[in-house]
């Protein structure tokens, strides 16, 4: 079995990236099982031969061969260059997605490699028409990953395109898991490259065809070793009479770290801390860090540990290591770095232990991790009440900090549910009392003051859309109702015109002659008479109502002009107060209050004030300028200390606090400025 695989090798190691020579090679090789394909992919990942792996999938992409996913994935990590790595999953089952998320998440990847293996998985989704949500968030992971570059990006951005794409039959022609293979290889072998590099050395020593061969076998040169030097040249290193098969395997050799700058997670696997050299093995560490190699990274700290005489060994890089172990969940051997780790060694040493202790109890901290994941992403699946709140209320009396810590959580992140939270409130508030701290140095009392001034501001804001609306309502049925009065003004204007014309004809027409039929004559005359009377009392009518609906309009007008007044001025920012100064305390009579008396200065408040930044210094000298004058609005940020009768503090800033002492109706002392997380200390310092 071992000769065939070495003889399948053989054909792979002498095909060239082409067209011709991937169609002979698949040609050669079209009867070869699933399980010699694995034994080969397998040796070649072992041995590094990213090249010659690339080929080999380029060939199996050929023949139309099914790898077991894992094998195929693992390619990745060497597979060289990475584009050939993707046509033979046109021929890869659904069950290859779950291998390629793996990969597109392991931090012994380039985040080349990574972002490549999200797109491919992105593409098998939609062409076997799977559950895309794995895909996504991997993808979404990985959109915040460090070092993306533009066509990263533009990668990322078109596989979330294929997933969010609604084609129920998206074209795949252009998939680069569905590509013809021997469409993307060149059509003509390409030229022979004697290693590569910006500058590569001889890895044997200049001989001529004709001399004789330095291996000492008395043959000439040609006849002998020129064939096995001629494959050591297409393995040149930057070192003269190394190659870089030598250099991997022996890196002793040289006395440099470049080349290890440039090593993958496979080939680091392949150190050997005792042979490298102290910079190889700094080098070594952080490459290993960058790759994820955590274990071999540890071996490589050991061993640099062990040669004070070689490197200035710093062993804070234990602690650094261990802190990147917890994060990635390796219990294991986070334990095994803590044990290297002397206490006094450690930066905080209660929470190192405390982050051991929560990793290593998996149970609880998963089943609260599916808790408040739930109610993260899914609330309204939640049957009683939300974790956070829950856990509020029950750590209370028990953990009052751990208590404050989750009702803070879940105000923030559920501002709507007022009653919920007022209980909470109370809840924090207690909490708050059991442990020492003061109301003022709670944020939540801050986030609750801007919650309130907010709901305020939006119910103003709604009240005053509301009048804005209705005033706009007013003014156009104002306007609709004159403009239907003016239409009949206009209607009744044209009717006593009418009228009038009608009146003025008649006066016009001569006087009936005289016959003897008189009394006719004389009940004509009459019957006009009555006529034109009853013209005139129309007319007047019409004037008259001319008249109202004029005033009418001239009313309407000046009470649309009146609401837009209204409107405008309810519009305009109120410069007056909102609320009244709040009146001095409850338990000084007004008299002693209103009572100015000239500040003095103890020693420590002008020590404080040279040494504070001048706003704060500022800040505290107007404060007791303004408690001196009696100045009522100086109460509402001052409140006396319990513990020290007659003495005050007054706050300046959210972290600053002055201190003084008041004796009604004679002295005021400005004593000090202190931190507001000083406070305490201050006051037993003074009892």
């Amino acid at each position: 079995m071992k000769s065939a695989i070495e003889s399948y090798l053989n054909i792979i190691h002498e095909a060239r990236r082409c067209r011709p020579d991937i169609q002979a090679a698949a040609e050669s090789l079209i009867d070869r099982t699933a399980t010699d394909w694995h034994a080969i992919i397998d040796a070649l990942i072992q041995s590094g031969q990213d090249t010659a792996l690339g080929i080999t999938f380029a060939v199996c992409a050929v023949n139309g061969v099914r790898l077991d996913p894992a094998v195929a994935a693992e390619a990745l990590k060497v597979i060289e260059p990475i584009i050939d790595f993707a046509p033979v999953f046109r021929y890869q089952a659904q069950a290859a997605i779950p291998h390629l998320l793996r990969l597109a998440q392991s931090d012994e990847l380039s985040t080349e490699r990574q972002v490549y293996a999200g797109l491919i998985a992105a593409e098998m989704s939609v062409v076997h028409q799977v559950d895309p949500n794995p895909v996504r968030l991997v993808l979404n992971k990985l959109e915040h990953a460090y070092g993306l570059t533009p066509v990263l990006r533009a990668m990322l951005a078109s596989a979330l395109y294929l997933l969010d794409s609604e084609k129920a039959h998206p074209e795949t022609d252009q998939f680069l898991s569905q590509a013809d293979v021997l469409k993307t290889l060149p059509k003509e072998r390409p030229p022979v490259v004697i290693a590569s590099g910006e500058t590569m050395r001889r890895p044997v020593e200049k001989v001529g065809r004709n001399a004789p061969c330095p291996c000492g076998s008395g043959k000439k040169y040609k006849k002998c070793c020129l064939g096995k030097d001629k494959e050591k040249f297409y393995d040149a290193s930057s070192y003269a009479g190394i190659t870089k098969s030598q250099l991997r395997a022996a890196p002793q050799l040289v006395d440099d770290v470049e080349f290890i700058h440039d090593m993958r997670a496979y080939e680091l696997k392949k150190l050997v801390p005792e042979t490298l050299n102290a910079k190889q093995l700094i080098a070594a560490y952080r490459r290993c860090e960058l790759f994820g190699l955590r274990a071999l990274a540890f071996e490589m700290l050991k061993e640099l540990e062990g040669r004070p005489e070689e490197h200035d060994f710093d062993r804070g890089h234990f602690e650094d290591l261990l802190e990147y172990t917890l994060r990635a969940g390796d219990i294991e051997l986070a334990n095994a770095i803590r044990r290297h780790i002397p206490d006094d060694e450690l930066t905080d040493p209660d929470m190192t232990r405390l982050e051991l202790d929560l990793l290593q109890n998996n149970p609880t901290m998963e089943r609260l991790e599916a808790l408040l994941r739930l109610e993260l992403t899914q609330p309204d699946e939640v049957e009683f009440d939300p974790p956070l709140l829950h856990l509020s209320y029950l750590l209370e009396n028990v953990y009052p900090t751990l208590s404050i810590v989750f009702g803070r959580a879940f105000i923030a992140g559920n501002p709507d549910r007022l009653l919920d939270n007022d209980t909470l409130i109370e809840s924090i508030r207690r909490a708050r009392a059991e442990i020492g701290i003061e109301a003022w140095d709670d944020p939540i009392e801050d986030y609750l003051e801007w919650c309130f001034e907010k709901d305020v501001a939006e119910s103003q804001e709604k009240d005053k859309h509301q009048q804005l609306t209705q005033v706009l309502e007013d003014a156009s049925a104002a306007r609709k109702k004159a403009r239907e009065k003016e239409i009949e003004l206009r209607q009744k204007e044209k009717e006593l015109e009418a009228m009038a014309s009608e009146l003025s004809e008649k006066q016009r027409q001569p006087a009936p002659a005289v016959t003897d039929h008189a009394p006719s004559v004389v009940n004509r005359t009459n019957q006009d008479k009555k006529t034109i009377s009853l013209l005139r009392q129309r007319i007047e009518g019409l004037k008259e109502e001319i008249n109202s609906q004029q005033q009418l309009r001239r009313e309407l007008r000046t009470k649309l002009k009146a609401e837009r007044d209204k409107w405008l001025s309810q519009a305009k920012p109120s410069t007056a107060p909102i609320e009244k100064p709040v009146s001095p305390l409850d338990d000084l009579p007004p008299s002693a209050f209103k009572t100015i008396l000239v500040p003095e200065y103890a020693p420590a408040f002008s020590r404080s004030c040279k040494t504070l930044p001048p706003s704060v210094a500022a800040k505290a000298i107007k404060s007791i300028g303004e408690f001196a004058a009696a100045e009522d609005a100086i109460w509402q940020i001052t409140r006396p200390i319990k513990r020290m009768a007659g003495h005050y503090r007054i706050k300046i800033t959210r972290d600053y606090r002055v201190m003084l002492r008041w004796e009604p109706n004679d002295k005021i002392e400005a004593l000090d400025v202190i931190p507001r997380s000083e406070l305490d200390l201050w006051i037993r310092n003074h009892r």
